[in-house]
């Protein structure tokens, strides 16, 4: 995989990770503003496991996007 694929990938899957937490935390929201549990149409449980996959998913790009950078600094230093 070349490093600008690399780099790439990571950010797309941390900007994906991103928009998951917003996702779900707008639906946690929701659930906290309705008056009782039976009212609500979210699933609390669900939407908390959606945020502990989506901050795994932004920590595994972010380090993704960390060894392409230091890939890149690699190579600028053989290079100069």
């Amino acid at each position: 995989m070349e490093i600008n694929g690399a780099m790439n990938s990571g950010i797309t899957g941390f900007q994906r990770a991103s928009s998951q937490v917003d996702q779900s935390a707008a639906k946690l929201a929701s659930a906290a503003a309705t008056p009782t549990a039976a009212e609500s149409t979210v699933n609390v449980t669900d939407e908390l496991v959606s945020l502990k996959v989506a901050e795994q998913s932004g920590l595994a790009s972010g380090e993704v996007i960390k060894t392409a950078d230091e890939m890149m600094g690699t190579l600028i230093d053989i290079r100069v």
